[in-house]
């Protein structure tokens, strides 16, 4: 009985032992894939804390899997296993990345387990050098994994391996959550030290008062795509706006249509905002979210906020107000397209049910009917978002795109020349209103590989936040672009301030008309987030960005002009972490709704 007892006790040590070290090694892969694919910049010191953490999450995970292997009656050991392993870590890092945490938390363990199945079973055969080896082995795994908890909460103190660990590995961050519960959001002293700067009344009168506004919103349209490049990518809209102000550094409230469209209106950041979750069932009811609803219909959602809109204030004001929809959350029971007279939306009902249909050119024939039945004996306030650059994208034969660009960028491309063309149907009617200003912008970017992602929704880097702004209408726009950063949200109090009509007490944003007016804008902070899973805070101000992410205290500091990419977090190098940023982001996450 003793004999069999240590047996399964030397079984279960060289078990623990394989499949320790073969979890080591595929943590070493992923740092591998954090150097090269993420391209992440990190201080000596810091890469070893960051490995450190990440070789204890694979030895403790691979040590666990490897011993329950070793227990398992019967078992055959599989060549498939590495292969496996690899396989499941290589799609953590490409399938859908930090867009659903539950899915690749699995791909993670998954992962983790077959390699410590193949670690275990390499170690399992009973022979004299081996079995040392996995004594050995187990001691070492011993060693380190018996004080992790303190470990690891030691090391994450240091604040750019913390937000290294807890955002950016794939394993480390999926298989040590745990480790949040050891980090303290960050802390920058009273929130009334820094209040949000007081709103500035409109200097002289209005330059274009009672002007028409034609508001056009592009999906996915960043600011690389849209700025000086926008005859590239749209250029027959480039050639409409020729003269146009053009704005390159604004920042969308959030990297999501719900969110950052409804903060334009109200010329508000989103966490000053009442957003909840709903579900749209499929009569297009916005109902309190259901757990159970597709995540394609479950977003957040203004339906009980109450903040003065763009469109409600110009209605007051004696305009007309029109809006065509593409998409389901901009229809009326969402709340963000609250105040608009006439809100069309044949393209979202005809092609766009499912989320997936091309609906450019029917949002153009909607808005030449509009447009045709306007009444002109009122100014008009004209909206429309052209949705079909949003995933997926879809091919568009008429849309030539530049050789160098990735796959889907080059989708990406036709699919902005698809709106280019319908736009252009558009800005070429005789029913346009003569007097009249045009406003391009996008309501977020998009992501193609740049921090390691896709898409939009998930970050608050430059290519998820940063759109162009193109302003017509406006005389004496300078040659080049405005460097001050700025915020979406600016839009409202600006177009409000150009036309003559007062803006809402509400209104947190500024009006660019000193600019326009050819002074400057001072430095003021923009202000972002993004809730898509987990809650991010950012702030923008000049050349300084801060992203926070309160629930386990991961921060991060950018120096823009010097790391325009985003690669080296300094956090660290700061004696304070950019006091009044951090403040007004920490006041911002415990912002109460209006």
């Amino acid at each position: 009985m003793a004999k069999d007892w240590r047996e399964q006790v030397e079984t279960l040590q060289r078990g623990a032992a394989g499949g320790a070290s073969a979890g080591a090694l595929l943590s070493l892969v992923d740092l591998l894939v954090l150097l090269v694919h993420d391209r992440l910049v990190l201080s000596g010191s810091d890469w070893a804390a960051t490995a450190f953490v990440s070789l204890a999450a694979g030895l403790l995970l691979g040590g666990g899997a490897g011993a329950v292997r070793a227990l398992m009656p019967g078992r055959r050991p599989s060549r498939l296993f590495p292969a496996l392993a690899l396989a499941l870590l290589a799609a953590d890092v490409v399938v859908l990345p930090r867009l659903y945490p539950f899915f690749h938390q699995l791909l993670a363990l998954g992962a983790v387990t077959l390699a410590g199945f193949w670690g275990a079973d390499r170690r399992s055969a009973p022979r004299g050098p081996g079995f040392r080896f996995g004594l050995r082995m187990a001691a070492t795994g011993t060693l380190v994994l018996g004080p992790l908890p303190v470990a690891v909460a030691l090391v994450l103190t240091d604040g750019a391996v913390r937000e290294t660990v807890l955002e950016r590995t794939r394993l480390a961050r999926h298989l040590l959550a745990p480790a949040a519960l050891f980090a303290e959001a960050p802390s920058s002293g009273e929130t009334d030290d820094c209040p949000w700067p007081a709103p500035v009344p409109p200097d002289g009168p209005p330059m274009r008062p009672r002007a028409s506004v034609l508001l056009f919103t592009i999906d996915a349209l960043r600011a690389d795509r849209g700025g000086v490049a926008l005859s590239t990518y749209m250029p027959k809209t480039a050639a409409r706006l020729a003269g146009a102000w053009r704005f390159d550094r604004v920042y969308a409230g959030a990297p999501r249509s719900n969110e950052s469209v409804y903060s334009l209106f109200t010329g508000r950041p989103v966490p000053y905002l009442d957003f909840e979750p709903t579900s749209v069932d499929l009569q297009d009811i916005f109902l309190p979210a259901d757990p159970q609803a597709d995540w394609q219909r479950r977003y957040p959602a203004p339906i009980h906020d109450t903040t003065p809109t763009l469109a409600e204030t110009l209605t007051q004001a004696g305009y007309a107000t029109a809006a065509s929809v593409g998409y389901v959350y901009f229809l009326p029971g969402a709340g963000i397209v609250r105040g608009f007279q006439n809100i069309r939306d044949d393209a979202y009902r005809l092609y766009n049910r499912d989320l997936r249909g091309i609906t450019s050119p029917a949002v153009a024939d909607t808005l030449l009917a509009q447009l045709a039945a306007r009444d002109r004996r009122a100014p008009l306030f004209l909206w429309a978002h052209f949705m079909d650059p949003h995933a997926p994208y879809e091919p568009y034969p008429e849309g030539g795109t530049a050789t160098n660009e990735t796959e889907p960028a080059r989708l990406f491309a036709g699919e902005l020349r698809r709106a280019d063309d319908a736009l252009d149907r558009v800005l070429s009617s005789p029913d346009l209103p003569e007097d009249r200003i045009v406003v391009l912008t996008g309501d977020h970017g998009e992501e193609f590989g740049e921090h390691g992602g896709a898409f939009h929704g998930t970050t608050l880097f430059e290519e998820q936040v940063r759109v162009p702004v193109w302003l017509s209408g406006v005389p004496d726009a300078p040659p080049a672009p405005d460097s001050t950063p700025l915020a979406l949200y600016d839009l409202m109090p600006t177009l409000l301030d150009l036309v003559g009509v007062a803006p809402p007490s509400t209104v947190m944003g500024r009006s660019w008309v000193p600019r326009l007016r050819g002074g400057a804008l001072p430095p003021r902070p923009v202000l972002m987030s993004s809730t898509l899973h987990h809650t991010l805070y950012g702030a923008v101000l000049g050349k300084d960005k801060l992203i926070v992410e309160p629930a386990n205290g991961a921060m991060a500091y950018y120096d823009l002009a010097a790391d325009p990419e985003e690669r080296e977090n300094r956090v660290d190098a700061l004696a304070d972490p950019l006091s009044r940023l951090a403040c007004i982001v920490l006041a911002a996450s415990r912002a109460p709704h209006p």
